[in-house]
């Protein structure tokens, strides 16, 4: 079980400004994961540094946003991150996907069933977490009401790098890759050469911050699971453009919409375009490009409230024009 968090936070008034929750909820998991014809041994203090250099990285450019000084909250055992080592029953070859690796993990550790908590697992003897790919790392929120996610990050060759860890935690934290050209964290460049920098050159853009400051996982909120609703009202095609209309609602008052332009070979998703939100009820109208389209295989709306509830539904797809 989790111990006291890294960061000295204090009183119980300065945990709640970090963000952390109780011991127990939304606590972002560090796993070292051998699969059976691995033999070495976890590279624990190198994965621990990357780890709290992540925590950190969040903790200040949520401050530089404006946003106090709030952060995840990591797993930890005597003040220190915890690296728990499951042992894989398969050769490292044969985990390829989250679910290959997900029975395993939840076999030795009964608790990582809970979909409220996010999971970084370091995979041993990998130098790519896809096969026939140069995928060094992959992040994901776990889909429905539940606000954790995972991420799988390759231990041999250019995976090891506390950019690509803290950049595939946005992706658990539900932040896509931002398209603009910079520094940006989230940016995909930093999956590549040129792009892998030091930690402490890039930046989170303000659209991001503001999303993580209503996720579970940076606040102190313990409110019911319950999905924001999206329902698409019209659509109408012009001769360069498609204008969408939609209805986005929940119980609580809503905090930002994003559009999200999916592709399947590869797999990856950028942010097309956001809005901050207002009421519990907005009304969206949205114009994209049709040349956009062309090089797309789906068009998705992905919504968060101010209470960390979250939702999404597809706009557009490729194949059913």
């Amino acid at each position: 079980m989790s111990d006291n968090p890294i960061m000295n936070i204090g009183d119980l008034a300065e945990s709640t400004k970090l963000g952390y929750m109780n011991q127990r909820s939304h606590v972002v998991y560090t796993i070292y994961f051998k699969p059976a014809d691995v033999p070495a041994e976890a590279p624990e203090e190198k994965i621990k540094t990357f780890m709290k250099e992540s925590q950190e990285f969040y903790r200040k450019e949520m401050e530089r946003h404006e946003f106090d000084a709030k952060t995840f909250r990591l797993d930890t055992k005597n003040g220190d991150v915890d690296v728990r080592t499951a042992e894989g029953k398969e050769k490292a070859c044969k985990y390829t996907c989250y679910q290959d690796v997900e029975s395993d993990l939840v076999s030795q550790f009964p608790e990582f069933e809970d979909k409220n908590n996010i999971y970084v697992i370091f995979m041993g003897g990998t130098e790519f977490v896809k096969p026939n790919s140069n995928n060094i790392g992959v992040g994901f929120p776990f889909d429905g009401s539940k606000c954790g996610g995972a991420a799988r990050i390759a231990t041999v060759g250019k995976g090891m790098h506390p950019s690509i860890v803290a950049h595939e935690l946005g992706h658990a934290f539900g932040l896509y890759h931002n398209i603009k050209h910079g520094n940006f964290l989230m940016n995909s460049e930093v999956l590549t050469g040129h792009g892998r920098e030091e930690l402490n050159n890039k930046k989170l853009d303000k659209y991001e911050a503001e999303w993580l400051d209503r996720h579970r996982h940076f606040n102190d909120i313990q409110a019911t699971s319950d999905e924001v609703k999206i329902s698409i009202k019209d659509r109408k095609d012009q001769p360069n453009t498609i204008t969408f209309l939609f209805d986005v609602e929940s119980r609580c008052e809503l905090h930002q919409v994003q559009i999200l332009k999916m592709n399947k070979k590869p797999y990856i998703t950028d942010i097309l375009n956001w809005r901050p939100l207002k009421s519990k009820h907005n009304t969206v109208k949205i114009r994209i490009c049709k040349s956009e389209l062309e090089t797309t295989d789906e068009i998705r709306v992905l919504s968060i409230d101010t209470q960390g509830n979250t939702g999404q539904k597809p706009l557009w797809a490729k194949d059913q024009i």
